[in-house]
């Protein structure tokens, strides 16, 4: 090791037993006075050691870390200038330390990082506290970032400022998206917690650390991961312990989120109702801005439409006359992207095709005027989806793209499979083939890992439409069983008419089964959800086969009242096949 053979070199030439001569230098005593450290940091001590009272110095200065500067030097330091001045020159010359610029302006740095820890763990612990006790004083003053101040409260054994200082570190890390940064910091502080003595604050700092961890880790990890679950559920217990009505939107949202997420929908809408009926009327604006969103959404999933639609607009109206208000980073993201967002898929689902691409670019506008990187991402996943419902294939393509470029510059596991996913479908159905259907698994793949479970059976349906169109009956059939299944399972029945289509046409497609059996229910389910686009297609599918069995009145009669209904959307891929479809019936 090149620091050691040059240590032990300086050892030899400071210990006074060697006269230099020309060519060579001379042993002026027995040799065996020379005592060889046998351990770099046994040479770097015996330096020191021989530097009195300078040591003194080079320990205080190793409390700052490996670079310092003067000023801060001297704020903590008991010397005057010139003797702290000499010291230093001392350290200079010595080449423990090098020196950029002239005192008070320079800075310095340690030679060798172990230089710095030779001489900082020789200090003893209460010595070392007390200088990372003014350490922290200094920094204060000068308004330096909460990482460092964490730091050194953290080694001069103050608990609760340390505590604040690592939480305000991680919500600056987080709010610039650093989010393993952010994790760290709150997972610090969360575990110095612990170990402190009960007072009246720790509950609160307890809160506010799980509740910004909870957000952090949800942005890299997914809504639904299982550490997610445990520091939200952690979280709402201690708000509920404090009683902090302003706490407990943010808290309540996050708890909302993970079930959503996980498709616990009965625990989901009963947050979403608590959340509107408490924060509907709330003093704090950003918590009025996500009173009805999460319901909302919970509405959405079960498919229940019109009420859905109700409290988004109704959300969508908050938002607009709070002009976005002050939405904390706690919700990880911009709520009124997810407001309209949903509502505009709701509207397309409903049978306002137009509407909903008015929407659409509407989400766009708040994206781009946001400047959030996980609130970008996760809209443009949110747009691919409305492009995917109203079939403009080109632009999920060009979304889902954007998302996946942007999921991967900052690490975002849910969005970058949503986006992998959705990008695959529709590659499949501008040009179906076996490449896009292996990205839709590996995005779907990828997807649960993160513990989401939400909306797969939308990206089933999908999957298996561009399984229908490759003819490849049994990934398709396999597909919609298991969409099926989950629909049984969770109660998420926003794509059941869809699912029951496509069964419908793989059965026709496989020459297998029952479809008009497929095709009634998915009738049924769309009328009784209002969903007019999939009651249309399934009218569509049903008319087709009735025409193969010579029933041309009873599919035009089906099929005309199911056109009809719409007032706008004559452009898009679905009523233009129904209007080519009933002038041929006529």
């Amino acid at each position: 090791m090149p620091l050691f053979v040059e240590e032990i070199t300086k050892t030899v030439l400071e210990s006074g037993d060697l006269r230099e001569t020309t060519s060579t230098y001379q042993l002026t005593g027995p040799l065996s006075r020379l005592s060889i450290p046998s351990t770099l940091y046994d040479s770097l001590m015996a330096r020191l050691d021989r530097l009195q009272p300078v040591k003194e110095v080079a320990q205080t200065a190793a409390c700052i870390g490996r670079d310092f500067s003067y000023r801060l030097l001297k704020a903590v330091s008991p010397l005057g200038d010139a003797a702290l001045q000499d010291a230093l020159e001392r350290l200079t010359s010595a080449e423990l330390i090098f020196r950029r610029g002239v005192p008070p302006d320079s800075t310095y740095i340690f030679k060798h990082a172990l230089v710095r820890d030779a001489a900082y763990e020789n200090l003893l612990k209460t010595r070392r506290q007390t200088i990372h006790a003014k350490l922290v004083e200094a920094l204060e003053a000068i308004g330096a970032p909460p990482e460092l101040l964490a730091h050194h409260a953290t080694v001069a054994g103050m608990t609760e400022p340390a505590v604040r200082y690592w939480l305000k570190a991680g919500e600056q890390a987080a709010a610039r998206s650093a989010n393993k940064e952010a994790v760290s910091h709150l997972k610090t502080g969360i575990g110095l917690l612990e170990g402190a003595r009960d007072t009246a604050e720790k509950p609160r700092l307890d809160l506010d650390l799980h509740s910004a961890l909870t957000s952090v880790l949800m942005v890299t990890q997914g809504y639904g991961s299982e550490e997610v679950g445990r520091i939200s559920a952690r979280a709402v217990e201690l708000c509920r312990q404090v009683g902090d009505e302003g706490a407990l939107a943010a808290v309540l949202w996050q708890a909302w989120l993970f079930d959503y997420t996980r498709a616990n929908h009965a625990q989901a809408t009963a947050i979403g109702r608590e959340l509107e009926e408490r924060m509907t009327d709330a003093a704090d604006p950003a918590a009025r801005i996500v009173a009805h969103v999460p319901l909302g959404l919970s509405l959405f999933a079960i498919g229940r439409f019109l009420e859905a639609r109700a409290t988004l607009e109704q959300a969508v109206l908050t938002y607009t006359e709070l002009k976005g208000g002050p939405v904390p980073y706690r919700y990880g993201m911009e709520v009124g992207a997810v407001s309209h967002a949903y509502k505009s898929w709701c509207l397309g689902m409903l049978g306002y095709s137009e509407q909903a691409l008015e929407g659409r670019g509407v989400v766009l506008g708040i994206l781009e005027h946001t400047k959030h990187p996980f609130t970008l991402a996760r809209g443009l996943n949110w747009c691919s989806m409305i492009s995917a419902v109203q079939r403009d294939w080109r632009g999920t393509l060009q979304f889902a793209d954007r998302a996946i470029k942007v999921a991967r510059e900052y690490d975002l596991q849910l969005v970058e499979a949503i986006g992998l996913a959705m990008r695959g479908v529709a590659r499949a159905a501008i040009e179906p083939s076996a490449t896009p259907a292996a990205e839709m698994r590996d995005g779907l793949s990828i997807y649960r890992r993160t513990g989401a479970r939400f909306q797969v059976p939308f990206l089933l349906s999908l999957f298996a439409e561009a399984s229908l169109a490759r003819k490849d009956w049994n990934d398709g059939m396999s597909a919609i069983s298991e969409a099926l299944s989950l629909i049984e399972e969770t109660g998420e029945h926003h794509v059941a008419p869809e699912v029951y289509r496509i069964r419908g046409n793989l059965l026709v497609g496989s020459n297998s089964g029952d479809p008009e059996a497929d095709y009634l229910k998915a009738i049924e389910l769309a009328r009784l959800q209002g969903t007019h686009l999939f009651e249309l297609r399934a009218a569509m599918s049903l008319a087709r086969l009735w025409v193969d069995q010579r029933k041309r009145a009873e599919a035009r009669d089906l099929l005309a009242p199911a056109y009809e209904w719409f007032t706008e959307g004559f452009s898009t891929p679905d009523l233009k096949s129904a209007k080519e479809q009933l002038e041929g019936l006529n």
